[in-house]
């Protein structure tokens, strides 16, 4: 059981330092549905190839601070994720999701809830490479 987290600004709105803030007040939220890791991933909508990302082992308090949260400043959208594992290595920071994963299209940022029992089977159907053994 995992909690994931996301935020679109209105089309209409500026990006505001303050994305970050209500990204992590969502993450301690869900901090019943994970408590090994967390991480946030932003992007500000233009740079395809560049997402700014914040991962870090244990509590949604411990992990972020005003130093890491002002690399979101310019952000209009972010992924977060709180861990709790079912299978794979608990304190990898590998394995700390979101995950980010480079397409032909650009940058893509995925975090996913429970245990995919058919990993290898569908690693060969995808045209990309997630190189992780985690479960949620």
């Amino acid at each position: 059981m995992c909690g994931i987290l996301g935020i679109i600004l209105a089309e209409d709105a500026s990006p505001a330092e303050g994305l970050a803030g209500i990204a992590v007040d969502g993450l301690m939220d869900l901090q019943h549905r994970g408590t090994e890791s967390s991480g946030l991933v932003g992007t500000d909508g233009v740079h395809r190839n560049q997402f700014d990302i914040v991962k870090g082992s244990g509590l949604v308090r411990e992990i972020y601070n005003a130093e890491n949260l002002s690399k979101f400043k310019d952000s209009i959208a972010m992924l977060g994720h709180n861990r709790y594992s079912t299978a794979g290595m608990k304190d990898a920071i590998n394995c700390v999701q979101p995950f980010v994963v480079y397409t032909s299209v650009g940058l893509v940022a995925i975090a996913h809830n429970g245990e995919l029992v058919n990993t290898n089977e569908k690693r060969s159907e995808v045209r990309f490479l997630i190189q992780t053994l985690v479960d949620c």
